[in-house]
């Protein structure tokens, strides 16, 4: 499974979903919405900093990032206990058994290392373009059409 780290939901937020979920958003937090693709649209995921552990079901990603997908970070961010730094995904991308591995092998995706302080940090809107400056590649020389030489 992977999530999409850059689409935010523009008919989404933090405190429309913690009213659906009768959570009271006390700190009035504002944590980005973002589409983390299209499987399981109304399942929710929060990546967020390691601050914040769900005995349930945190997944720790790396050094700084963790996953947590029950209720409960969702109502530590209501509270401002924890996490630190979040966002949140409604649905994710998915693959099935050698599938990503097939796209790779076509040249259908560049891949990059991940970088852990730019993830919760960066701007939704930079990310694809930090994600390519990071591997040495100029957007603006992109091409839509692609071909085997």
């Amino acid at each position: 499974m992977g999530l999409i780290l850059n689409q935010p939901m523009a008919q989404a937020s933090f405190g429309g979903l913690c009213k659906q979920l009768s959570i009271e958003n006390s700190a009035q937090r504002d944590i980005p919405v973002l589409c983390g693709g299209p499987v399981e649209a109304n399942r929710g995921f929060v990546l967020h900093s390691r601050d914040y552990h769900s005995a349930e079901s945190t997944q720790h990603l790396g050094a700084q990032l963790a996953l947590t997908s029950t209720r409960d970070v969702i109502e530590a961010l209501a509270q401002e206990t924890a996490p630190n730094q979040a966002s949140l995904f409604m649905g994710y991308a998915g693959w099935g058994a050698g599938q990503l591995d097939a796209e790779i092998a076509r040249n259908s995706w560049l891949l990059a290392d991940a970088d852990e302080d730019k993830i919760l940090q960066e701007e939704h809107g930079n990310m694809w373009h930090a994600a390519l400056d990071s591997i040495g590649i100029d957007a603006r020389l992109l091409s839509t059409q692609g071909g085997r030489a």
